[in-house]
C-alpha cells in the first residue's frame, strides 16, 4: 500500500497501534507501535486474523459489538478488551473501528485504532474491590454513606443506608423525603441542623429516632460535612450509623442508674424519718417504764400515757412499711395486664365512697386498653387518684372524676382528671410529692378534717419513677385537678 510522507511519519510516531484489515479482520497493515503494546512486530502480525490473538473468553463479545457493526458500516464502534501479549499476559485494549467504503459505498476495508488501559482498568477493578468491601464493611458495622446537592435538593444514599431505613430499591430522593424519615424531637433537630448548614456551613454529629419505610422505629447517629464554594454551602456529605441497639441499651443502663439513685435517696429519707419519728415515743416510754419502776403503786395516767406512745410506735411503724413497700422496685410483667380489671378492683373498694357523694366516674381505655405493667401499681394508682379526687372534692359540685389511657408520642399515659378543689401549685408544687404533705387539711364548708396520711402521692410518684416513668400535674384552685401518668414507652408496655 502506498502512503504520503506525511501521514507515514504521523502514523509511525503514534502510541496508538494504528492498523488497517480485511473485511474478515486479518491485518493489512500494522503500525511500530504493535511491538510496544503487544510485544508482536508488524511483521509478525500481516497477514494474521486477530482472533488468534484475542483472550478466548472475548472473542464473541468483540465479534458481535465490535466487528460485526462495523461490517455493516457502523463508524462509531468501540470496544475494550484483552489481547493476549506476545510472553502470555493478557493486555487490556480499547479499540476504535472504522469502516472503509469504496465508491459504491461498500465495506472494503476496516481501520482500528487501539491503546492500552491495562492501568486503567487494573485502577478501575481496585476501586471496584475496594468499593465491594467498604460495602461490607458498611453492612456489617450498620454504616452508609449520603450526600445532598444543596444546588439542586437532590439527595444521593449508599445502598448501606437505605438498608438502615428499609428501602429495597433506588427511589429517587428530595430533603424533604429525607426529613419525613425523622419522628418526634428528632424531626426538629434535623430541620434546625439544615438551617444552620444554609447559613453558617458548620457540620454536625446528631443522634436522630427515624420511622423507617417498613414503619420499625430506630435510633441512628448522623454526620454531616459541608462542601463550600465562594463560601456558600453547596454540598452536605456524610455518613450514617445504625446505633439502635447500642443506644438502647445505654438508655436503659442510664434509667437503672437513675432509678437506683432515687432508691437510695428514698431509702436515706426513709432512714432518717424512722430515726426521729421513733426515737422520740421510744424514749418516752422508756422513762415511762423507769417511773414505773421507781413508784410503788401503778398511777392509772401513767399507764394511759403509755399506751399512747406505744400507740404511736405502731402507727408509725405502719407507716414506714408502706414507705418501705413503695420503695420496692416491681419487674414488669411478661403478658399485657388489663387496666380495665385494676380498675374495677379499685372501684369494688371505693364504692361505698363513690355512691355516698354522688360522684359521675367516666374511664376510656380504648387507646391502651392493656399494658405490660405491675398489677400492683396499676391497683395502686387507680386507689389513690380516684380516693383523692373524691376526698378532695368541692362541696358546691358533684365530683366528676375521668380516666383514660392516652398514647402520646412514643409514650403511653394514664390520666386522673376531676373538678375537685384544685391545688394552688404556686404555694406547693415543690413539695407535692414529699413525705407527709396535705393540702387541704380541712373541708372549706365545715373545717372538719380531712382524713389523710400524705402518703399516697409520694408512693405513687416512686412506683412510676422505679419504672422508667413520671408524672406531671396541671390544677387550679376551685377548678379541678389532672395528673398525667407516663407509664412508659409503646414499644415497652406493648
Amino acid at each position: 500500500m502506498n502512503f504520503g510522507g506525511d501521514f507515514k511519519q504521523l502514523v509511525t510516531l503514534s502510541r496508538d497501534m494504528i492498523c488497517i484489515h480485511e473485511p474478515d479482520g486479518s491485518y493489512l497493515f500494522v503500525s511500530p507501535a504493535s511491538y510496544e503494546i503487544t510485544g508482536y512486530s508488524p511483521d509478525e502480525l500481516l497477514g494474521r486474523n486477530p482472533y488468534d490473538f484475542f483472550h478466548p473468553e472475548d472473542r464473541e463479545a468483540i465479534l458481535s459489538g465490535s466487528h460485526k457493526p462495523a461490517q455493516l458500516g457502523d463508524d462509531t464502534v468501540r470496544i475494550a478488551y484483552r489481547f493476549v501479549h506476545k510472553d502470555g499476559h493478557a493486555v487490556w485494549l480499547e479499540t476504535l473501528t472504522r469502516p472503509v467504503l469504496d465508491e459504491s459505498g461498500q465495506v472494503v476495508r476496516l481501520h482500528t485504532t487501539s491503546r492500552d488501559i491495562s492501568d486503567a482498568v487494573e485502577q478501575r477493578t481496585r476501586i471496584q474491590e475496594q468499593n465491594t468491601l467498604l460495602s461490607m464493611g458498611q453492612a456489617l458495622s450498620g454504616i452508609g454513606s449520603w450526600e445532598v446537592d444543596l444546588l439542586t435538593n437532590q439527595v444521593n444514599w449508599s445502598r448501606g443506608i437505605r438498608k438502615i431505613h428499609d428501602l429495597d430499591d433506588d427511589t429517587a430522593l428530595t430533603v424533604a423525603d429525607v426529613l419525613n424519615f425523622y419522628i418526634n424531637e428528632s424531626r426538629e433537630v434535623a430541620e434546625t441542623r439544615l438551617g444552620s448548614i444554609m447559613i453558617d456551613g458548620v457540620g454536625f454529629d446528631e443522634k436522630l429516632q427515624v420511622r423507617t419505610a417498613r414503619g420499625r422505629e430506630l435510633w441512628t447517629r448522623v454526620i454531616g460535612a459541608v462542601e463550600q464554594v465562594d463560601g456558600r454551602p453547596v454540598r452536605v456529605y456524610g455518613v450514617c450509623q445504625d446505633i439502635d441497639r447500642e443506644y438502647r441499651h445505654q438508655r436503659e443502663l442510664q434509667q437503672m442508674v437513675d432509678v437506683l439513685t432515687s432508691r437510695n435517696r428514698q431509702m436515706e429519707e426513709v432512714h432518717r424519718m424512722l430515726s426521729h419519728n421513733i426515737k422520740g415515743p421510744a424514749g418516752n416510754i422508756g422513762i415511762l417504764i423507769d417511773t414505773l419502776k421507781a413508784s410503788a403503786s401503778v398511777d392509772p395516767q401513767l399507764l394511759e400515757m403509755l399506751r399512747e406512745n406505744a400507740n404511736l410506735m405502731s402507727g408509725t411503724i405502719d407507716k414506714m412499711s408502706e414507705l418501705i413497700s413503695a420503695s420496692t422496685i416491681v419487674a414488669k410483667p411478661d403478658s399485657p395486664r388489663s387496666l380495665r380489671d385494676s380498675w374495677e378492683k379499685a372501684r369494688r373498694i371505693l364504692d361505698a365512697r363513690v355512691e355516698e357523694c354522688g360522684a359521675r366516674i367516666d374511664v376510656d381505655f380504648s387507646e391502651a386498653p392493656a399494658l405490660r405493667y405491675p398489677e400492683l401499681y396499676l391497683d395502686s394508682y387507680f386507689y389513690n387518684f380516684v380516693s383523692n379526687a373524691i376526698k378532695y372534692r368541692d362541696p358546691s359540685r358533684k365530683p366528676e372524676i375521668s380516666i383514660r389511657s392516652q398514647l402520646s408520642g412514643a409514650d403511653v399515659y394514664l390520666i386522673f382528671e376531676d373538678n375537685g378543689m384544685g391545688i394552688d401549685l404556686a404555694k406547693y408544687r415543690d413539695r407535692l410529692f414529699a413525705l407527709n404533705q396535705r393540702f387541704h387539711p380541712r373541708r372549706p364548708d365545715s373545717q372538719e378534717p380531712i382524713e389523710g396520711s400524705g402518703l399516697g402521692l409520694f408512693m405513687c410518684k416512686n412506683q412510676l419513677e422505679s419504672m422508667g416513668g413520671g408524672i406531671e400535674v396541671h390544677s387550679e384552685v376551685g377548678q379541678g385537678t389532672r395528673f398525667s401518668l407516663r407509664l412508659g414507652s409503646r414499644e415497652e408496655l406493648f
